[in-house]
């Protein structure tokens, strides 16, 4: 099934991602164990919130 984004959603960024799954597929292509969190819901994990 596929989803058309929203043209409301056309300008909104999420920052963390494109960086971080970016460096994160090099370490894993380096051999390097990756853990993927949610980091939209910390807790779980025993991370604290983000606070700004």
């Amino acid at each position: 099934m596929e989803f058309r984004q929203s043209s409301k959603l056309s300008d909104v960024c999420y920052e963390i991602r494109d960086p971080v799954i970016g460096h994160a597929d090099a370490l894993k292509t380096a051999g390097h164990r990756v853990l993927r969190l949610n980091t939209g819901n910390p807790a779980p994990f025993s991370f604290e919130e983000c606070a700004w």
